[in-house]
């Protein structure tokens, strides 16, 4: 017969075990100063609205805490008594490196970078800062029809230029490659020499973080890296092999950045439809022990290694936050 205090033991315990919610949060970049395109700088916080969400979130009670330590939550049941969160920035901008690093550094918070390595390698701009450029800042009206004809891409009638870049480009994102990259070809050339130059130079906020940067970065403890890819490619739009190399070269080239094999991955654009339904046994069989969705949900005790959900860090989202932490 169990003892009246082996008893009440027993019957407390789930509450004893109670996890508090917690949330991986994504962004990409951060800005200081004003936006000069909305759209073309629409993957940008601005720096302010951060702070101020994070003063919330603190007097709320939530805590951040590092990567390694969210993993051990949501992969292997570990308990945090308090509703926690961890943020996470996709891609690798410079302002990661010239704004948001030091501005979570003096506050003590842990974050993780999500790195497409070719585009870090190759300081190369992303392509959807390309199309936007091209499209919105073009005189060659021509030049785009010829494009969208031979793409067979249908322009709507009655809308303005920067809904109408937007629309292609989430046409373009389901490209197979060997179309993404004649699409890229035709409109870049839609601008001259020149005009990149001076449109680079416009939208500094776009530039990617150098080489030394990452590095460093990552002799931060502060701060953990982790893969988004080689050339961010949806993932659905390839074959298994064309997974493999995405995940083993962006995983070669992190070790060389970082000096550490990074342990986690981020799926470009990571939509349910984006993600294969073998990723999990690609993804683990690649030496990775964990990769991160767009799925947007609060986390409450374990989930799936390979599908753990991140809610966008965005003002637009904080009331539909703050009903799921209930």
């Amino acid at each position: 017969m169990m003892s009246p205090s082996l008893l009440i033991f027993q019957t407390l315990k789930p509450y004893f075990q109670y996890k508090k919610p917690g949330f991986f949060l994504f962004g990409h970049g951060v800005i200081e100063k004003k936006k000069i395109n909305t759209l073309i700088q629409d993957l940008h916080i601005d720096l302010s609205h951060l702070g101020d969400m994070i003063d919330m979130w603190r007097q709320m009670g939530f805590v951040f805490i590092t990567m390694e330590e969210a993993l051990d939550v949501v992969i292997n049941g570990y308990i945090i008594n308090k509703p926690w969160i961890h943020l996470t920035f996709d891609d690798g901008y410079r302002n990661n490196y010239t704004l948001l690093y030091p501005f979570l550094k003096a506050r003590k918070i842990p974050f993780t970078i999500f790195l497409s390595t070719y585009n870090i390698t190759e300081n190369k701009r992303f392509d959807n800062y390309k199309i936007y450029c091209s499209l919105i800042h073009t005189r060659d009206f021509k030049a785009i029809e010829d494009i969208f004809e031979e793409f067979a891409i249908v322009p709507p009638t009655n809308v303005t230029p920067e809904l109408f870049a937007k629309d292609v480009m989430k046409i373009y994102k389901y490209f197979a490659v060997p179309e993404k990259l004649k699409f890229m070809t035709r409109v870049q050339s839609l601008l001259t020499t020149d005009e990149w130059r001076y449109y680079d130079k416009l939208y500094d906020s776009e530039e990617v973080m150098v080489v030394a940067e990452v590095r460093e970065m990552a002799e931060d403890p502060l701060v953990s890296f982790g893969s988004h890819g080689h050339n961010h490619y949806i993932l659905s739009t390839l074959d298994d092999e064309g997974i493999n190399y995405e995940q083993r070269q962006s995983k070669k080239l992190m070790k060389r950045l970082t000096g550490r094999d990074p342990a986690t991955y981020c799926y470009p654009n990571g939509k349910l439809k984006d993600i294969p339904t073998n990723i999990g046994s690609l993804t683990e069989g690649n030496d990775y022990t964990a990769a991160f969705t767009t799925v947007k949900r609060k986390i409450s005790g374990r989930v799936s290694p390979y599908a753990i959900p991140r809610f966008p860090l965005s003002y637009r989202y904080l009331p539909k936050l703050f009903l799921r932490v209930l």
